[in-house]
């Protein structure tokens, strides 16, 4: 038998990323995340990711694919530019960026896979 899995992104708080790990400067725009469900669970790790207007996140990897998608404002990933109902996958350990907020921010939803 299979499992359902539900979580409503209005019932999380805004988090901000933690300390020595993807940590913004206090002079930056700012970054927050709500965590939808972890990547170490019975389900593939999302969260919901929130960046001012001109956050700057400068070229990285992840140990996992992941799709992003983007539910408001825009971000440019390298030379793509992607606005509400865009998706990108990147493939694990695929070196991308910068990541850019646009003028209005961005607000996109981030799902880890495998």
């Amino acid at each position: 038998m299979g499992q359902v899995f539900v979580v409503n992104a209005d019932d999380l708080e805004w988090l901000k990323p933690p300390k020595g790990e993807f940590e913004v400067p206090s002079d930056s725009p700012n970054v927050e995340y709500k965590i939808l469900s972890s990547p170490n669970g019975p389900v593939p790790g999302a969260q919901l990711s929130r960046f001012e207007p001109g956050h700057v996140t400068n070229l990285h990897s992840h140990p996992t694919s992941e799709v992003l998608y983007v539910l408001d404002g825009e971000v440019s990933i390298g030379d793509v530019r992607a606005v509400p109902g865009t998706m990108v996958f990147i493939e694990k350990e695929t070196v991308y960026g910068p990541v850019v907020a646009g003028p209005t921010g961005a607000m996109f939803l981030r799902v880890e896979i495998g």
